[in-house]
């Protein structure tokens, strides 16, 4: 991967915490650069061999929920919804389908 140097220069009427928060994003984006060149690739293909277990959970995060349902053999699938109600018609369906006792509550 090459170094594509970022080369920033405040401007006129920027503010020091906006200065600030640019010098911080480089930095987090050269320390993700030095992550992933160190980093094996992946098949993206072949990622259910991380999948260990089969399970349907439901969490609730900034306003909206997230179903994962997790299959021996198939990736891992991970929808989001408005509402707390359509998510859980579509984690029980999930649920019902792979045979579990119960939808886990992350």
């Amino acid at each position: 991967m090459s170094d594509h140097s970022i080369h920033f220069e405040p401007r006129a009427r920027q503010s020091e915490a906006d200065i600030a928060h640019v010098k911080r994003s480089i930095a987090s984006i050269r320390r993700s650069k030095q992550v992933l060149a160190g980093s094996k690739p992946v098949n993206p293909h072949n990622l259910s061999s991380a999948i260990t277990r089969t399970a349907v959970s439901i969490t609730g995060v900034c306003g909206e929920w997230h179903v994962m349902v997790e299959e021996l053999g198939c990736s891992a699938i991970v929808r989001s919804f408005p509402y707390e109600h359509t998510a859980l018609i579509f984690a029980h369906a999930n649920r019902k389908r792979l045979g579990l006792d119960k939808v886990e509550r992350i």
